[in-house]
C-alpha cells in the first residue's frame, strides 16, 4: 500500500493535536517525513480571511496550527490538517487524474470523423469499427467515448443504446468494509464502551440518533431525541450518507455555538448504518477538536436506543411509511416536530416535551431549534397537517 488512507490520516490528525513531530508521525505511519510534509501542505486548511497575516510557525513543520495553544486567540491567518476534508480532497484529485482521454486532439478528431460519418449514416458502432481500417481504438473504448461526448456522436445515434440500462455500480469498498463489526471506527465506541462512559461520567446525557426513510433512493431524515425531555430533531437529507450527517452537526454547531452544542449533545448513541461510519466527522469540528463522544449499538439491536424508535411512531403518523419526503422542506419537517413534542405524555406527568427542553436548556435553545409550543387543541397527527392527505 502506497497510499495514505483515511485511518492513516486521522492517524497524523490525532498526532498533530498531541504535538508529535513531522519525524515521529513518518516513523509511526511508517513513512518518510517528507511524505508527512507534502501532506500537510496539499491539503491544509485556511482559517480566518482579509489581509491578516500568516502565522511565521507555519513556515516550517508541520504547517499546520493543529494542537497549538494558541490557537482560539490567535488573530493571525492560521491552517488546520482535516482528516476527513483531506482524504476526501485526495480521492477527488485521484478521479480526475485518470479522467479524460488518453490521446492527442488529431488523433480524437481522425477518430471522431471515422465513426461518426459511418454512424450518421445509420451504420451501427461496430458496423463502422469492423469496417474501418487504423482506428486504432477498441469497439469498447469508442462507445466509452461516444458516451462521454468526446465524439461528434450523440447516443440517440446509436441503435441499441438507448434500450441498455447503465451497470449498477457496486458500494465503495470502504462503506461496505466499515459495516462490518469489527471496523475501526467501532474502537471504543460499543455499546459496552457506552455503558462504561456513562458510569463514569453520571452527569452526561445521551442524544440517541436514527434514520427514517421515505422513498428509496429520495430524501431521507435525521432525526435526534434527548433521552433527558423526549425531544425529538429531525433534519431533511437529500441522502442517506455520512457526509450528510456531517454536514447536520457541522450547522447545528455553528447555530448553537459551542458552549451550548456541547451542553445539548455531549453524548450520541447510533445504530451502525452506514450513514454513522464517519465518527470523527461528526464528533470532531472543523479544526480538529472534540465536541462530542459518539458509540454504536450492537448490530440488530434496535431495542438498546429504545426511545427514538418509539418517538418515530408518533412521527409516522404525520409521515406514514411509504411516502416519500422529495415534496417536503426543512420548514414542513420543523412544523410536523412542534406538533409531535407539542403532545402531552402520560410518562412525563402529562407534560409536553418541549416544555421539558426549555426548563432543561433554556427558550433561546427551543428558538435556535426553530421549534414552538402548539395549543393542546391545535395538536395535529395527521397527514392532513402538511396537507398530504
Amino acid at each position: 500500500m502506497t497510499h495514505l488512507t483515511l485511518q492513516l490520516r486521522t492517524l497524523i490528525m490525532a498526532m498533530l493535536h498531541e504535538h508529535q513531530g513531522v519525524s515521529v508521525i513518518a516513523e509511526r505511519i511508517g513513512k518518510h517525513r517528507s511524505t508527512v510534509c507534502r501532506e500537510l501542505m496539499a491539503h491544509r486548511q485556511a482559517v480566518g480571511v482579509g489581509d491578516e497575516p500568516e502565522c511565521p510557525e507555519l513556515e516550517r513543520p508541520p504547517y499546520v496550527c493543529n494542537g497549538c495553544a494558541r490557537f482560539n486567540g490567535c488573530r493571525l491567518r492560521r491552517y488546520v490538517y482535516v482528516a476527513e476534508s483531506a482524504d476526501r480532497d485526495y480521492r477527488s484529485r485521484l478521479v480526475d487524474s485518470r479522467s479524460g482521454v488518453n490521446i492527442t486532439g488529431e488523433e480524437l478528431y481522425r477518430i471522431g470523423a471515422a465513426i461518426s460519418e459511418g454512424v450518421r449514416k445509420g451504420q451501427s458502432l461496430h458496423h463502422v469499427m469492423a469496417t474501418c481500417d487504423g482506428i486504432g481504438i477498441c469497439e469498447k473504448t469508442a462507445y466509452r467515448y461516444v458516451h462521454e461526448g468526446y465524439l461528434d456522436v450523440r447516443t440517440h445515434h446509436l441503435p441499441q443504446a438507448p434500450y441498455r440500462r447503465p451497470r449498477r455500480r457496486l458500494k465503495p469498498r470502504r462503506a461496505m468494509a466499515q459495516r462490518r463489526g469489527d471496523r475501526e471506527c467501532l474502537k471504543g465506541r460499543t455499546y459496552e464502551d457506552w455503558k462504561a462512559f456513562m458510569k463514569g461520567h453520571p452527569g452526561a446525557e445521551t442524544v440517541e440518533i436514527d434514520s427514517v426513510i421515505g422513498r428509496i433512493g429520495g430524501k431521507c431524515l435525521l432525526t435526534m431525541n434527548f433521552n433527558c425531555c423526549g425531544l425529538m430533531l429531525a433534519f431533511l437529507r437529500d441522502r442517506n450518507d455520512a457526509g450528510s450527517v456531517k454536514d447536520v452537526f457541522d450547522a447545528l454547531f455553528a447555530r448553537l455555538g459551542e458552549r451550548r452544542f456541547r451542553e445539548m449533545f455531549p453524548v450520541l448513541l447510533a445504530d451502525n448504518g452506514t450513514e454513522f461510519s464517519d465518527p470523527d466527522g461528526i464528533e470532531r469540528c472543523a479544526d480538529g477538536r472534540k465536541r462530542t463522544s459518539l458509540f454504536y449499538c450492537n448490530p440488530y439491536a434496535s431495542y438498546e436506543k429504545p426511545h427514538v424508535e418509539n418517538n418515530h411512531e408518533n412521527l409516522r403518523k404525520i409521515l406514514p411509511k411509504g411516502t416519500g419526503f422529495d415534496g417536503l422542506t426543512q420548514e414542513d419537517i420543523d412544523l410536523a416536530l412542534c406538533h409531535v413534542n407539542s403532545m402531552r405524555r402520560r410518562g412525563y406527568h402529562d407534560r409536553t416535551a418541549i416544555e421539558r427542553f426549555a426548563e432543561r436548556f433554556g427558550q433561546e435553545a427551543l428558538e435556535l431549534l426553530g421549534l414552538r409550543p402548539v395549543k393542546d387543541r391545535e395538536v395535529c397527527l395527521l397527514p392532513a397537517l402538511l396537507k398530504r392527505g
